[in-house]
């Protein structure tokens, strides 16, 4: 039996989600994910987490080999990892990522019953890891519920099994951006509000992974972009509180990322507070590093179950390639190392 342990230094995690130890890997938040390539010809080989803590609408987790087709099942002490029997490749890619997590519960705070702790890869074959490399931009996507992929599907039973983050419009940005995307998104968060499972408001969740523990926006790399789709669940409160709460969000964003790193804010596909949004951004630290993205007419809310969460095909086939090239065009004047970089076991990132 042969087991990879979470460190393993040639495993990729998302950026900015994630805590890893020699026995454990956590995350919170839907959207994280785990690459990894695998070798010595494995014919079983499956994927351990710690459930101790999981509730009954357990979060589910996607799992897929080679590129193939995203198996997503509920989290499980052991979910098995099935290789093609038409691939004799002998060594494999395996991608892991929390898809979705049920909205209320102690998400924020302990015991985390929704939250996803991987602690290996095991074998009953002798199997060793080998380079999965890292793509060179690093991103940051703070959001919401849209942000996590809530609703994104119809027809299920729970509130996990009708998210898909890999249906969200963020997650789908690693791919058209070529770039690791760390999404940091919790349902019902707002800019002066906090949201389900207890988790603060914007400005006072984003220093943290989750409740006390803090998070670093330097390892692997600082973020090359940040995006923030903020303001769709801040109806209800006043014009000023709204500004000061965005104020103070985007200063510890700018604080904490070089002063290279370009601010991109969606106001809500609905456009919620935006003028509010838009006098703190002028409020701001540094107002130059931020760009307020007009959404207008970006969606119809038909193509929602309840007018707000947008199903997965319109994020997937308008409003993720609507967000890249809003990205995309700040962009231009970033200048991406030659070197990419994998996260070493005690956490600096290490050129490749």
């Amino acid at each position: 039996m042969t087991t990879i342990a979470p460190n393993d230094a040639n495993i990729v995690y998302s950026p900015y989600n994630w805590l890893v130890s020699p026995t454990s890997a956590k995350t919170a938040n839907a959207g994280a994910y785990i690459r990894a390539t695998i070798t010595g010809a494995p014919v079983t080989l499956s994927a351990t987490f710690d459930v101790s803590n999981m509730n009954a609408d357990p979060s589910h987790i996607g799992i897929r080999v080679d590129g193939g087709s995203w198996t997503i099942t509920p989290a499980a002490a052991s979910l098995p990892i099935t290789i093609p029997a038409d691939n004799t490749w002998g060594t494999h890619y395996i991608e892991i990522v929390m898809v979705s997590a049920r909205t209320g519960g102690t998400r924020w705070a302990a015991p985390q019953d929704t939250a996803v702790v991987f602690t290996g890869l095991t074998s009953p074959q002798t199997i060793t890891t080998r380079t999965a490399r890292a793509k060179p931009i690093y991103g940051l996507i703070v959001g919401d519920s849209i942000t996590e992929g809530i609703k994104t599907r119809t027809g299920t039973t729970g509130v996990a099994a009708s998210g898909n983050s890999l249906l969200a419009w963020a997650s789908p940005l690693g791919e058209m951006l070529g770039a690791e995307i760390g999404v940091v998104g919790w349902s019902g968060q707002g800019i002066v509000n906090g949201g389900g499972g207890g988790v603060p408001n914007f400005a006072n969740a984003i220093p943290y992974l989750w409740d006390g523990q803090p998070r670093t926006l330097t390892t692997p790399k600082a973020p090359d972009f940040v995006a923030c789709h903020i303001g769709t669940n801040d109806g209800a409160q006043t014009d000023a509180a709204v500004t000061t709460g965005a104020r103070d969000m985007l200063n510890y964003i700018l604080a904490n990322t070089p002063a290279t790193t370009p601010v991109i804010v969606f106001p809500g596909w609905l456009q919620t507070k935006k003028t509010a949004i838009t006098a703190g951004i002028a409020a701001s630290s540094a107002p130059t590093r931020i760009t307020l993205v007009d959404t207008t007419g970006w969606w119809n809310t038909a193509d929602a179950s309840d007018a707000l969460h947008p199903y997965g095909y319109i994020n997937l086939s308008d409003l993720a390639p609507r967000a890249a090239a809003a990205i995309r065009a700040k962009l231009s004047g970033v200048t991406v190392a030659a070197n990419v970089y994998r996260r070493s076991v005690s956490g600096e990132a290490v050129p490749v």
